[in-house]
């Protein structure tokens, strides 16, 4: 089966500084085409990145734009299947990119060959690019976009090879993985397919429960029989919009820098055990990762160094976080917010679920109703990525995600690259 290799390098930290692409095609085990792109990424290089792959400015200087580019580009990728080393790298170089310059989002379904190596070379000390090309005696001049490409088509065309597949997504289905995909709605990343739930698990240090409301936050009427329906009718006779999932709306358009409340509310359904149910922030850089342990926001850790981010607990069954965006770390580009839930012994034999789940965006300093946004949850999940806050330009929006996904918190502890440890179910 055919599908599609790429590789970006980027200017500095942000996801939409790209500046240089590699493209091949595979097609029944050779590359039968391959292009290479320098672009303008119209912003500022970073020494370090310079280094990492040699790519100046005065090099990209006359080069189209990504969106000088994007009509060139697109029917490489527009309903193909498309592998990246690292894909979730080189997607939200994509998605970012294509924000930057107003492109609709192809559709397409994309493999990430670290993960599918990861699982399916465990023998390697590392899955590196450089290290599983050696592992396959496959030459590489790394961080060459088109060679980090080329290698990618090859490392995949070799597990295929391995594991007796023609068609990529039956390997990596059978590895445990389901394909991640792009499509004008948004994105659904390359994931493990569900387990079991894990085990209740939290972060390595604990702190004190969340404080109450900080004065100034706007807070709605808690008096609701459904901590849900309090979300939706505090905002009742607003104009504003029931957000769905993929969408991207602006949360600061005019460059200013607001104060927002992220107000969360839930219900359990009738007849099942009641887990303890959490909310959660991530505050991440331009990798999207979390630089030190006080990123997190949690129950155990209620506020960051400067309260730019706070979690507060205004009723049962529902949880806010303030958000100070003029106060956030500099290189603070998003924030992930989700839901976990801890599942202690089953009751009955009937683990505990979410009947329903909601998200209300509130500017704190007017508390007018930005958006709300329905969550749903799995049978099976142990946790909700609800959506996520991102710079993009100097400017702050909110895409909502709305994706269930196992293994709690600690899952995505370990996505951010913080350290976890277990203890004994609640």
């Amino acid at each position: 089966m055919d599908f599609i290799a790429i590789d970006f390098e980027t200017a500095n930290a942000s996801r939409s500084s790209a500046c240089s692409l590699g493209a091949v095609h595979y097609s029944n085990g050779r590359i039968v085409r391959e292009k290479s792109w320098l672009i303008d990424p119209e912003e500022h290089f970073d020494g370090r990145n310079i280094a990492i792959h040699g790519i100046t400015p005065s090099m990209v200087r006359g080069q189209p734009t990504f969106g000088q580019l994007w009509p060139e580009l697109a029917p490489w990728l527009a309903g193909q299947v498309v592998v990246a080393h690292n894909a979730s790298f080189d997607m939200s170089v994509l998605r970012y990119c294509l924000d930057k310059c107003g492109a609709e989002y192809p559709s397409f379904q994309y493999l990430c060959t670290y993960l599918l190596s990861k699982k399916l070379l465990g023998q390697l000390d590392s899955h590196r690019l450089d290290t599983v090309s050696r592992h396959f005696g496959i030459g590489l001049n790394h961080h060459d976009a088109l060679d980090d490409a080329r290698a990618a088509a090859k490392i995949l065309g070799k597990l295929m090879e391995k594991h007796g597949h023609t068609d990529p997504l039956l390997l990596s289905q059978e590895a445990g993985y389901a394909s991640g995909t792009l499509h004008a709605a948004g994105y659904t990343p390359f994931t493990a397919l569900p387990k079991k739930p894990a085990k209740k698990n939290t972060p390595a240090k604990k702190a004190a429960a969340p404080a109450s409301a900080p004065a100034g936050g706007a807070i709605p009427a808690t008096s609701h029989t459904s901590a849900v329906a309090a979300l939706w009718t505090a905002g009742a006779g607003q104009d504003y919009p029931a957000l769905i999932q993929g969408q991207r709306i602006p949360v600061n358009p005019s460059g200013e820098a607001p104060r927002l409340l992220l107000e969360f509310g839930w219900e359990m359904k009738d007849g099942t055990a009641r887990p303890e149910v959490d909310v959660s922030a991530f505050i991440a850089d331009g990798s999207g990762r979390c630089r030190k342990e006080e990123d997190l926001i949690f129950y155990g850790n209620s506020a960051n160094a400067n309260a730019s981010v706070v979690l507060f607990k205004p009723a049962d069954r529902q949880s806010s976080f303030l958000v100070r965006t003029a106060g956030l770390p500099e290189e603070a580009e998003r924030i992930l917010f989700a839901l976990t839930l801890y599942h202690g012994e089953q009751q009955n034999g009937n683990p505990g679920q979410l009947a329903s789940a909601g998200l209300r965006i509130v500017r704190a300093d007017t508390g007018a109703t930005v958006a709300v946004f329905p969550l749903e949850s799995s049978a099976d999940a142990t946790g909700i990525a609800a959506g996520e806050l991102y710079k993009q330009q100097g400017e702050w929006w909110f895409h909502p995600i709305g994706r269930s996904f196992p293994g709690g918190l600690k899952a995505l502890c370990e996505r951010f690259g913080l350290e976890t440890s277990e203890e004994p179910a609640m």
